[in-house]
């Protein structure tokens, strides 16, 4: 039975404070030293000329595919990648002009039939504004409800099947499965974690049960039938910035997909921003404080991550 709404206590949610589990999933530690941090004063760029510049972009290549301390090869499914510019500790967050650049990369598993026909539409569109399908959000269910119980069905009873985009969004019409589901639980009681709150991404019901997965210990990791790690979700862990989200095995995912008869992508949107303080944007005479980021990437026939992005400045 799920929680009653409104409650939040859920007795299978036992993640713990984030130095507890950070030991059992991958280390990305020189993933971090290149790339965790963001100099926003590499040049001494006026607000405007630095929102303006596209060179100092990191590569969203760089946060889709990810190798850990022990060579593996991982990618983000879902995830939320952030870098935010320090503000003086003598002042308050949001007194003062800040400089801030985010992406968000999310993962459609398509038919390969359908690949070069879809990948050739998404490298040609602009994902702005988040239209594309989205991953599902749960909390009237357990954690260890999910992704099979009939609480869980109740919620989702179409279990991530196929979905196609409104045809007055797009003409792209190729049916595809959105890769994630996320928990929340907003009440948590126990102290458990230091926040009280928790937006956990997961793989997609679709996904877990396609490949046959299990999690058996309820803390967002998830195995084979040989006790391998296949998945984990990062979201729960601080020191893990600056990417957040749900982590999948390249090569379990790879085999999956080419055994199948399935392909994925990614459509990335970001942005780089000016918060706080009173900035006008001197070249267009408005509050446009905005360089919108738009991108689609994919995997080659050598399983090599390709892609490509591009900006514009919003007004």
């Amino acid at each position: 039975m799920g929680v009653i709404w409104g409650l939040g206590h859920d007795v299978s949610f036992i993640l713990q404070k984030d130095h507890e589990l950070s030991g059992k999933i991958p280390s990305f530690s020189k993933w971090h030293k290149t790339n965790a941090s963001h100099n926003f004063r590499k040049r001494k760029l006026s607000h405007d000329e630095w929102l303006h510049k596209n060179e100092d972009l990191p590569n969203p290549k760089n946060f889709i595919s990810f190798i850990d301390d022990e060579k593996q090869e991982w990618v983000l499914l879902d995830g939320f990648v952030n870098w935010e510019e320090d503000t003086s500790p003598e002042l308050e967050r949001y007194e003062t002009p800040r400089r801030e650049l985010w992406y968000m990369p999310k993962s459609y598993i398509i038919k390969q039939a359908d690949h070069n026909r879809v990948f050739s539409w998404a490298t040609n569109i602009d994902f702005a504004g988040r239209w594309m399908p989205e991953a599902h959000e749960f909390y009237e269910a357990f954690l260890g409800e999910y992704p099979n119980s009939v609480a869980f069905d109740d919620l989702k009873s179409d279990g991530n099947t196929w979905v196609k985009l409104d045809k007055t969004e797009s003409p792209m019409s190729a049916p595809m499965i959105v890769t994630s589901d996320i928990y929340l639980n907003e009440f948590t009681l126990d102290c458990s974690l230091s926040k009280g709150s928790a937006s956990i991404k997961l793989p997609c019901k679709w996904l877990i049960n396609q490949m046959h997965l299990k999690h058996p210990h309820m803390d967002g990791r998830f195995f084979d039938d040989n006790d391998n790690l296949v998945a984990f979700t990062n979201t729960v862990f601080e020191k893990t910035r600056p990417v957040y989200g749900v982590f999948f095995n390249k090569k379990f995912l790879v085999n999956f997909l080419r055994k199948k008869g399935y392909s994925i992508f990614w459509a990335v949107i970001g942005e780089k921003q000016i918060l706080g303080g009173r900035y006008l944007n001197p070249r267009s005479g408005n509050s446009t404080t905005r360089l919108k980021i738009t991108g689609a990437y994919t995997f080659d026939k050598n399983q090599k991550l390709i892609g490509q992005y591009k900006t514009k400045p919003d007004g």
